[in-house]
């Protein structure tokens, strides 16, 4: 389905059900928003990972804006941090998705930080896969010509199926100098981020060395926080390890716990307040 949100079309799926069946009542589950990485990718590059959350959680994926299925065009000065970080905001309101549980991979990762910077009372949780508060461009340098190394075979397989499924949208040349976010750093902005967090990262990753995702469960405000440091995981932890991922994922969910249901006891929310 797609949702306008500023004035564009920006297409996102919702794989499960927020409420399910429990006995005599319906229970609310929470919602986890998960956010692509790539700077050509769309919201396939994150779908397996997101299936298997469906059994724990309401699951919603979307595509940012001008990639993938999302509309394409738009002014390319919008294609922006703070933008992509209000895009998820804004999202979440227009689906009425209330505190939800974000989690950002790689570059999603910089959006995650900016929109719990941004919205610091909005999310429920924050979760960062192979990501940081910025670029080591020496490490960025020197590894991303090893991205792809030191896989096996069902990894490989693994990727290669993902890979296929994304709606590419333009050369990644054609994107204009400021999306490439290399000069980035939100490190001095981490103390508005208070909800609890969740950093996990590969000790094998050539992209985000440790050092990066550690700065950020150092910086931020909330005292709820952990590294989850995956052995012998790459940047593409969906593929070297995605039973270690999802296993760090189920059990962020379970601590975060489920909504309060607005509508029990007869109440009608949309009429409060």
């Amino acid at each position: 389905m797609h949702v306008e949100v500023d004035g564009l079309r920006l297409f996102v799926d919702v794989l499960s059900p927020e409420y399910v069946a429990a006995g005599p009542q319906l229970s609310r589950r929470r919602t986890v928003v998960l956010l692509h990485g790539g700077m050509d990718g769309d919201s396939a590059l994150v779908r397996p990972l997101a299936q298997r959350l469906t059994e724990d959680a309401c699951v919603v994926v979307a595509d940012r804006r001008a990639n993938g299925r999302s509309d394409g065009g738009g002014d390319p000065s919008t294609w922006t941090l703070e933008r992509y970080a209000d895009d998820v905001h804004d999202l979440c309101v227009a689906l009425g998705i209330v505190h939800p549980i974000v989690v950002g991979s790689s570059y999603g990762g910089f959006i995650a930080l900016q929109y719990a910077i941004r919205h610091p009372n909005h999310p429920a949780g924050l979760v960062l896969l192979a990501s940081g508060p910025g670029f080591d461009l020496d490490a960025l340098m020197a590894g991303r010509h090893q991205v792809d190394r030191g896989r096996d075979a069902d990894e490989e397989a693994r990727l290669a199926a993902t890979a296929s499924r994304v709606v590419r949208r333009r050369a990644v040349e054609a994107y204009p100098p400021h999306a490439f976010m290399l000069d980035l750093d939100l490190r001095p902005q981490l103390g508005a981020i208070t909800c609890p967090l969740l950093a996990v990262i590969g000790d094998a990753d050539p992209i985000f060395p440790i050092r990066l995702p550690e700065e950020v469960v150092a910086g931020v405000s909330s005292a709820d926080k952990r590294l989850a440091v995956i052995p012998g995981g790459g940047h593409r932890l969906d593929g070297a390890a995605p039973d270690d991922v999802v296993a760090e994922l189920r059990a962020f969910i379970q601590h975060i716990g489920p909504l309060e249901d607005p509508w029990a006891g007869g109440r009608t929310p949309y009429d409060e307040g």
